[in-house]
């Protein structure tokens, strides 16, 4: 395995084991306080709102200077964050001012390194073989979340739910420092200033074309977009379902602890085989076969079924899709920028999700009839239906891309534009 991408994947184990000890149980927790559905979608709301703003520019500046500093610092401030959940909750009155802020320092987190990171990954390998390189990731990172989920009902439960938080803040900063002693990158050759490349940043912030092949981007952002809506929709409202149907934080984190191992090895199958048949391809199967069994379970009390639901691989095939076509239909040094763009997009659309979820859950009573959450269940799925018309709508227009131009190599990429000039002797 390439050095850098074997570096990157333990990152990425690390970090996800730090966001599954804090995320697996904490909405249930608040769930548990008596916090509404409401309540919790406003949280994970600030957290995308500030990715929404920072992402673009940190993407620009990390294609601009380096990947790595970035990299490191998301870490940082993210082990920051976690440590600061457990200073909230020490204190005698939790007050959703301070949780509010501390979703927003993991959304701020989020939006340095975030674009470097996935740009990093995807370009490891080749542009080629950019489905591998994220099944490879994806793999470790379903391993860091296999133990974080495990570890964090149980400590929960039978130890004090104060002990997810410290041991996910060193974790997060066990990630940062890997990332320094072992990732190796070239400089870019750019001989700016530092304040230079500010104002270039945020001047390229501000614009509004994205750099790589629009006809595609264009189809291919508003699938992020549905996707992200239905997903903030559907799966908040569906983990207190399974929490409800299980009636244990340690079930639960077990349950989440088998869904991750399920993963560590099919992502690595995934996308080599994404490479083979087309990453839009497996994007409109992912869409179509998860959304058939989100229908049943919106209406189906069914631990059994939901608990088959929550652990199957359905989630790798929309995932490292979406995450190695940002980096093929992006121009060459523009990956880290159309990342963070994904990213934000993402980030957006999800904060929207919440909202919706929410307002729903709050008109129907959800805290009182737990049995009414179809209706928050149903919106989602019909998301979901549309994201896979958008998706035959896409894979549309990169076969029609190819009539008209030939056919394109798997490896086509997108330069910049003008396009490099061939120098004179």
């Amino acid at each position: 395995m390439n050095r850098n991408l074997a570096v990157l994947s333990l990152f990425s184990a690390l970090i996800t084991f730090a966001s599954t000890l804090f995320s697996t149980v904490f909405n249930i927790y608040l769930w548990d306080r008596g916090f509404s559905l409401l309540d919790i979608a406003v949280l994970s709301a600030v957290s995308t709102f500030m990715s929404l703003i920072f992402s673009r520019f940190f993407g620009v500046l990390a294609d601009s200077v380096r990947r790595k500093p970035f990299i490191i610092l998301q870490s940082v401030v993210m082990s920051l964050a976690y440590f600061g959940f457990y200073i909230a909750l020490e204190m005698p009155n939790l007050s959703i001012l301070s949780l509010e802020l501390l979703y927003a320092l993991l959304g701020f987190a989020g939006a340095i390194g975030t674009g470097a990171y996935l740009a990093a990954m995807t370009t490891s390998l080749s542009r080629i073989n950019t489905g591998r390189a994220t099944g490879i990731y994806l793999s470790f990172s379903m391993l860091g979340g296999a133990l974080g989920s495990l570890l964090s009902g149980y400590i929960a439960e039978e130890i004090n739910i104060y002990l997810d938080f410290i041991i996910a803040a060193l974790a997060a900063l066990m990630g940062g420092i890997i990332i320094y002693i072992w990732y190796y990158e070239n400089g870019n050759g750019l001989a700016k200033t530092y304040k230079y490349l500010l104002k270039q940043a945020l001047r390229q912030t501000m614009q509004r074309k994205l750099r790589g092949d629009r006809s595609l981007l264009a189809v291919f952002m508003t699938i992020v977009v549905v996707i992200s809506i239905a997903n903030s929709i559907y799966f908040l409202a569906f983990s207190i379902k399974l929490y409800v149907l299980l009636g244990s934080k340690t079930l639960f984190g077990i349950v989440n602890c088998l869904s991750n191992l399920v993963g560590i090895v099919f992502p690595y199958f995934i996308g080599i085989l994404g490479d083979r048949i087309g990453k839009e391809k497996l994007l409109i199967i992912g869409i179509s076969t998860r959304d058939i069994l989100m229908l049943y379970l919106a209406f189906a009390w069914d631990s059994i079924a939901a608990v088959v639901f929550w652990v199957l691989p359905f989630w790798p095939l929309i995932y490292i899709s979406l995450l190695s076509l940002t980096t093929e239909y992006s121009e060459i040094g523009a990956e880290s920028e159309l990342q963070a763009i994904r990213n934000v997009i993402a980030s957006a659309s999800s904060t929207v999700g919440y909202v919706i979820g929410g307002l729903i859950a709050d008109s129907i009573d959800l805290n009182t009839n737990i049995y009414n959450i179809y209706a928050v269940l149903i919106v989602g799925v019909f998301f979901y239906f549309v994201a896979s018309l958008l998706g035959i709508i896409l894979l549309r227009r990169k076969n029609g891309s190819a009539l008209i131009l030939g056919h394109l190599p798997a490896e086509k990429i997108y330069y910049p534009t003008p396009p490099p000039k061939k120098q004179v002797q």
